[in-house]
Formats: structure tokens, sequence, C-alpha cells
């Protein structure tokens, strides 16, 4: 089959992000003997323009179009993204009759509501490779994809729905073959890896282990080191974001991939965007240091042992304590981020978490502090 596939995702703030997960999808259909197009509107001028010489260029058999985020998840100055959302679904459908298959993220969070607000045809529950092959084969001999696993339809009745989910490939060929990293590059976003899928943690917010299960699934260390390689050659970057959901956890997995990133011949500047208190020793600090990490960004969301254990973050005051003294020993430049008002929080433990960053935290230190935690759908705090 043509297919079209579509990032919606045009937020420049902290820093564009590469549409990591569109391409793996992009990767899964190819594979699959798909004929596939991957129009990234990140840096686009003229969207509608864009999308429509997209569908005259491809003619795609159906449009799937990827949605990273309904908001900026901010209660000091919101925004939502559903506007932009809406306008380039209308751009799809003014350009095509084709089925609109929506994706991504956001559309894992609520994917009734957004078939109906965006007027589509499916939408994809979960990962997005598996039930893009499966829904492909269904739309090809005339059947009704509901019965994938992960595929909900406009037309189908409400009940509870399965997420999909796939292997895991850190990402880096797909994005490779898909997307022109360069004005990435330019505007000086670091390339993201993913080297595992899962949590087997219970934050009380988050939606990771509703939508990727609560065991870790993982790469292969050779594979990520391989793929990094690749893209450095490529593309002359050196800066790489591991987007785990926690890089940290499980350690030895985070060893072997660090053991693996160190034997390349590339100076590197990596990230690693979801580092755990819970999980933290010196000679993993030691490798993330030899393998080419310099910052890493940690969400111990507060430094009450009360409020830690009502958020669910499996970690004690005394274990943020510890990790925050292996990180500074080791060297590391890191970003500490903390929500209050969440559940158990008083006057009594927010001091407690101001004096935790007023005493231990020192002017290596990002601090990120925010108010208000957002309440998603499927989550422990929304049952609260």
């Amino acid at each position: 089959m043509r297919i079209l596939l579509i990032n919606a995702n045009r937020e420049q703030r902290p820093y564009p992000v590469a549409p990591l997960g569109i391409a793996c999808v992009a990767q899964a259909l190819e594979r699959e003997g798909h004929e596939v197009t991957l129009l990234d509107l990140t840096f686009a001028r003229g969207v509608d323009r864009m999308v429509a010489q997209a569908v005259e260029r491809s003619q795609p058999e159906w449009i799937g179009l990827s949605l990273r985020n309904l908001d900026n998840s901010s209660l000091a100055s919101p925004y939502s993204y559903l506007r932009e959302m809406e306008e380039i679904a209308s751009c799809c459908r003014r350009a095509s009759g084709s089925p609109l298959v929506l994706g991504g993220p956001a559309v894992s969070l609520a994917p009734r509501a957004l078939l109906r607000r965006l007027g589509a045809d499916y939408a994809v529950f979960g990962e997005g490779e598996e039930a893009a092959v499966e829904l492909s084969r269904a739309l090809g001999t005339g059947t009704e994809p509901g019965h994938v696993r992960g595929v909900v339809c406009i037309r189908a009745p409400a009940g509870p729905l399965q997420p999909a989910r796939t292997g895991v490939s850190p990402g880096l060929t797909a994005l490779l073959r898909h997307v022109d990293l360069q004005p990435y590059r330019r505007a000086g976003a670091p390339v993201p890896v993913q080297t595992r899928r899962g949590c087997a943690f219970r934050c009380a917010y988050c939606t990771y282990p509703s939508l990727e299960g609560s065991t870790y699934r993982t790469a292969e260390p050779a594979e990520v080191a391989e793929g990094i390689a690749a893209v450095a050659r490529s593309t002359g970057h050196r800066a790489f974001e591991f987007v785990d959901s926690t890089f940290n956890a499980p350690l030895a997995f985070a060893s072997e991939v660090c053991t693996a990133i160190s034997r390349l011949p590339i100076r590197l500047h990596l990230l690693a965007s979801g580092f755990t208190p819970a999980s933290c020793s010196p000679e993993l600090l030691a490798e993330m240091r030899r393998a080419g990490f310099r910052t890493l960004v940690s969400s111990p969301d507060s430094a009450s042992d009360p409020v830690l254990e009502a958020m669910g973050k499996g970690f004690g005051r005394e274990d943020l304590e510890r990790a925050v003294d292996q990180v500074h020993e080791a060297g590391l430049a890191a970003m500490w981020s903390f929500l209050f008002g969440g559940p158990g929080e008083t006057e009594a433990t927010a001091r407690e978490t101001l004096q935790f960053i007023a005493r231990r935290l020192t002017r290596r230190d990002v601090v990120f502090v925010a108010a208000g935690v957002r309440i998603y759908p499927g989550t422990p705090l929304e049952e609260l």
C-alpha cells in the first residue's frame, strides 16, 4: 500500500524534537513491503500547501497523523495543541479522501475523544509499529480493522482498550532514513534514542505503565551503539538524548548500554532524560561519564517522604540525598524537577522540599519547579 505518515508536532520549545516514534512506524511498514512517505512538519512553513503536495506526490491509500502532546502541561501558562491538530487534520481531509489514522502519545491518552474531535477514521492506542502493519493488512483486504489490537474505530462501541505493544529498536536507522536531521542539528536539538519500553515504577501521574506495561523490554546494547555511530557519521550529530522512561533502571542494562557506547571512537555529548534516584550507583555514573554522558534529568518531584510515598515514586528522601551526592561526586550536570501540590502535600512538606533544594543542591544543578500535577487518564492520580 501507499502510505503517508505526517509528524504534526511543531513545538520548538525548549527545542524541536525529531519524530522518533513515527520514523519507527515507517520503518516497520517498509519492511512489510509498503511504500511509505514521511512528512515532517516541525519546521514547515505553509502546512496546508505541504500536506497537499505530499498527498499529490504519494497518492496515499491511508494517511497517518502523529500527535505528540495534548497541551504544554503548564498550570501557569496553559496552551492546548488541539487547534493545531484540527487544522492539520482538516488539511488531510481536504487533500485526500483516504482513511485518516491518528497515532502518537497524545492519541494514546484519549483515542476516542480525539477521533471524534478531529473527524478521523481510526486511532492507534499504544505503540504503532505492529498495529500499523496489521491495520494496513486489514485495509488492503477490505476488512474492518477493529479486531487489530490497539486500533480504535470511530464506529466501535465504548469499552476497555488494549494498547498495542511491540519490540524495541533504538530507532536511529529509521530516523536516518525518513527524517532530515540537519535542521534539528542547526537548532541545537539532540537526537532522541530509545533503549527500552515499559516502566516498573508506579508514579501517580505517569502514563508509562498503562501504555507500555510494567515490565521492561530492551533493545540490544550493540544496536544502540551502532545506531549512534551511524547517525554521527552521516550527519555530524554528537548530541543524543536517551528518552527512556527510566534510563538507569534496570541498572545492569544501563551499564551494558554505557559499555557498548564507550567502545565507539567518537566523542559524544549524551543526556539521560529519565534518571531515577531509586536506581543509582557510583559505578554506573562512572560508566556514564566514560560513555559520553554529561547531563541527566531527574524528576524526584518532592524531597518529603510522605509526598514521595503518596506519589508512588518508589524511593525515599534518603535515596534522593544519596543520588544527589553521587551525581555531584561523578561530576555530572543535572536538572532536578519538583512538582508542588501533589497528593499528600502540605505546607510542611513543601517547606521540607524547598529546604532540600537550598541546602543539598549546588550552583552546578538546574532546578525546575512547577505547581500542580497534570491528571492523565488511566493513571493512579485519576483514581484518587
